[in-house]
């Protein structure tokens, strides 16, 4: 007769063979999505064919999958309204530019580049560019658990340490809060116009 132990020991080998190979699978489709993905993207950004897009409207944060690092070319205009993103680049300190855009009646923000901290009161900095378009990747709102005490004390004095859009888009009076435009030129990312 065979012990109860033996027989609990097999059903227990037995459940955690079956969750692991679950797991292994799950984990498997996960890599080809992810695979087919990035083949999309890395194809669109070497043959440099940006998508046009009139509204982020059908973007969500729970379809990001299918819209995350597109290369979009949205026509429209840029507004006065700026805020500074704390951001180290290499060692240097320094800051992402985020600018409104306004599109078809609705606002975003476009990340137009980053600036070393002691340029960006720059006038070239905050001057509105002129374009009435931005080509870029669509990105969504990054989200940080963890920041420095430095940065902490960064974001206390009213610069933000993270693109974080549910408050870049309060401060704006209304953006876009999902996706923001990280903004290229031909294939070359601008890092800002005064360089």
């Amino acid at each position: 007769m065979v012990s109860r132990k033996k027989i609990a020991g097999a059903v227990l080998m037995g459940s955690l063979t079956c969750l692991a190979a679950g797991g292994c699978t799950w984990q498997y489709r996960r890599y080809l999505e992810s695979s087919f993905r990035w083949k999309r993207i890395e194809s669109q950004l070497a043959n440099f064919s940006p998508e046009n897009v009139s509204s982020f409207k059908n973007y969500s944060f729970e379809s990001r999958e299918n819209w995350e690092y597109k290369l979009v070319t949205v026509k429209g205009r840029y507004l006065a309204e700026q805020k500074l993103v704390f951001r180290a680049n290499s060692g240097r300190m320094g800051y992402y530019v985020m600018q409104l855009f306004e599109a078809e009646g609705e606002r975003f923000f476009v990340n137009r580049g980053w600036v070393p901290e002691e340029l960006s009161e720059e006038e070239s900095i905050k001057k509105v560019p002129s374009e009435n378009f931005v080509t870029g990747l669509l990105k969504k709102s990054e989200r940080f658990e963890t920041r420095s005490s430095d940065l902490k004390q960064k974001e206390k004095d009213e610069f933000l340490t993270i693109i974080d859009l549910e408050r870049l888009a309060n401060s704006a009076g209304g953006a876009n809060k999902v996706a923001y435009v990280e903004r290229m030129i031909g294939d070359k990312e601008v890092l800002s116009e005064v360089f």
